[in-house]
């Protein structure tokens, strides 16, 4: 699943940015980030959890 969203504002595409990042921790486990691998650049995030082989990320892409 994939979903895309686009701002004229940079302002409010770092905002989204931020916001997903956070779904996807909490969606990952709230309560152990212990055994997450997490890659944080300016214009990606991505987080993987190996013990339940799920993961996610987000990227910020300029026009």
């Amino acid at each position: 699943m994939s979903d895309v969203y686009n701002y004229s504002d940079g302002q409010q595409a770092l905002d989204k940015f931020a916001e997903l990042r956070d779904m996807l921790e909490h969606s990952i486990d709230p309560t152990d980030s212990s055994g997450w691998k997490v890659v944080d650049t300016p214009d990606s995030y991505t987080i993987v959890s190996p013990d339940k082989s799920i993961g996610g990320y987000v990227r910020l892409l300029s026009k």
